[in-house]
């Protein structure tokens, strides 16, 4: 220690006194005496004055004895060791100055280095105590600095581990939560979207959004009565209330959403607990509060939802089987209107029940919806076409969709996949019509039917008649008769003869390919070369 350690010697005998005080060195052991008295009610009036770290005093004086003196002041000097002194070897005075708390305890006479000893060995005592009480003060102080973090967190476990009641109680009041904690509700308190909403945003940004909304509402439940409101994870909050007599809960909580709209424009979505006794009846209050959140799912959020007041089924949700049917054949039509038709049939049936399903087994509904959708289409597209689909899908385990988004989402995941399906069979349908086309110019000269075509093709006649037509305009009659006026021009310019085009083209009458040629140019083959001659 840099402290300079003082010293007092009180003994009636100056003698003593002066021998202690000058001729010891003590200022080679960081010692300095700061004064001497020959009495104990001048030695008490010294103590008093001086507050020294050390005294050496005698037991028997006149006026006050050293061990009233001793009683008197040393009750305000925690650190001050006390070293007595005696010409008697008395029992009963060495007990009292122990119990007094004295040091150590000398007989008359001693020899100097005995008492440099005695003394040195107090000093050393007296720092390793302050040192003791440096370092206690220092992580008093860290405590309490970091008093908010561990009140935080005591309440993170009280809500979710039963506590006993007189413990619980114990550190309330070390963590320095000022009210009485009975007569309690919880409230779970939910920023709506808030890991959307904050994703794109920086961390200080991210942490402005919540201090304003947890500083909202504490202010606002401050209005109404005790409370404690702290985090409870990323975009959620917990306060603990007292529900005292005339204070409507739901009141409370809808004067939160409001403000927090007004001053933070963040809504919140509240799920309230009923009223427990004390500390211990946390956990089940929480469960509650969980479960009345949870029912968030059938709202759009900035509102309140106190445990109980929606009634829920514990049956899981369902539809008819022919329903599912459709969607998949609806999928697979590529018509989005008709998936779209059929998505809000089955949204409409599985709404239709008067008690609502469990939130957990809605999503879990639609989930499975979704996961059958997308498989039962997988094997029909490419794998580059269903990896969009596969990665919405992986989306939907996202926990924290409501109703209105799973819907949303389940016709947006069906509109995508008949989207594929319809550019597909367009796809598929541009190849075979170009298959097709490509057949019929290497086989001009014969005479092509349809059946022929379709065969060629791998599909039936009906269905490629009808195809054809949809992609080129016409029929497979009148795009053969097209492309061969197209090669009888071509011919005729080359120099070929009106006989000779005829016959290189399969027509065998001459007269109907002059007929025919001159209806769909406006020319005979003759007025056609003499024209281009």
């Amino acid at each position: 220690m840099s402290e300079e350690t003082t010293l007092c010697v009180i003994d009636d005998i100056k003698t003593i006194v002066d021998g202690i005080a000058k001729q010891i060195p003590w200022q080679r052991h960081g010692i300095r005496v700061v004064g001497t008295a020959t009495n104990g009610e001048d030695g008490m009036r010294l103590i008093r004055e001086i507050r020294p770290h050390l005294i050496i005093t005698d037991i028997r004086m006149p006026v006050m004895d050293g061990l009233s003196m001793i009683a008197q002041t040393t009750g305000g000097l925690p650190h001050t060791k006390v070293i007595v002194l005696s010409g008697y070897s008395e029992f009963e005075d060495a007990r009292s100055a122990m119990r007094l708390g004295v040091f150590d305890y000398l007989v008359k006479p001693f020899r100097p280095g005995q008492l440099v000893e005695v003394v040195l060995r107090a000093k050393a005592e007296r720092e390793k105590e302050l040192e003791q009480t440096e370092r206690l003060q220092e992580l008093e102080g860290k405590m309490r600095e970091s008093l908010p973090l561990l009140r935080q967190e005591y309440l993170k476990m009280l809500i979710r581990y039963k506590a006993k009641e007189p413990m619980a109680r114990q550190r309330w009041s070390f963590l320095e939560i000022h009210f009485e904690p009975s007569e309690l509700s919880l409230m779970l308190i939910e920023i709506d979207n808030f890991a959307k909403k904050v994703e794109p945003l920086p961390t200080g940004d991210t942490e402005l959004i919540l201090f304003a909304v947890q500083n909202v509402v504490e202010e606002t439940m401050s209005q109404w009565g005790s409370h404690v409101t702290f985090r409870d994870q990323i975009g959620r909050f917990v306060c603990i209330f007292r529900t005292e007599e005339g204070r409507n809960p739901v009141e409370m909580a809808e004067a939160c959403c409001r403000n927090a709209a007004s001053y933070t424009r963040q809504t919140l979505s509240i799920g309230l607990s009923l009223e427990t006794a004390g500390l211990s009846g946390l956990p089940h209050c929480y469960r509650q509060a969980q479960s009345a959140l949870a029912c968030h799912f059938y709202t759009e959020g900035n509102s309140v939802i106190r445990f109980g007041d929606l009634k829920i089924s514990p049956y899981i949700p369902v539809y008819a089987s022919d329903l599912e049917e459709k969607v998949i054949l609806s999928l697979v039509s590529g018509n989005t209107d008709r998936v779209r038709s059929v998505l809000a049939d089955v949204f409409q049936q599985i709404q239709d029940e008067e008690v609502r399903p469990a939130p957990d087994y809605m999503a879990s509904t639609y989930w499975e919806l979704a996961r059958k959708m997308a498989y039962a289409v997988k094997s029909r597209l490419s794998a580059a076409d269903f990896a969009p689909i596969e990665q919405k899908l992986q989306s939907l385990l996202d926990p924290a969709y409501t109703l209105k988004e799973w819907q949303q989402t389940l016709l947006e995941l069906g509109g995508e996949i008949a989207l594929r399906f319809k550019t597909r069979k367009r796809n598929d349908a541009e190849e075979l019509v170009h298959a097709a086309i490509a057949y019929i110019k290497e086989h001009l000269p014969h005479n092509l039917t349809v059946q022929d075509c379709a065969d060629h093709v791998h599909t039936s006649p009906s269905h490629f008649a009808a195809l054809f037509k949809k992609m080129t305009g016409l029929t497979f009659v009148q795009f053969v008769i097209a492309e061969r006026i197209k090669v009888a021009q071509e011919l005729l310019l080359s120099g070929s003869s009106v006989q000779n085009a005829s016959e290189r083209l399969g027509y065998e009458d001459l007269k109907y390919f002059r007929e025919l040629f001159k209806k769909h140019t406006g020319m005979t083959p003759s007025e056609f070369k003499q024209f281009y001659r």
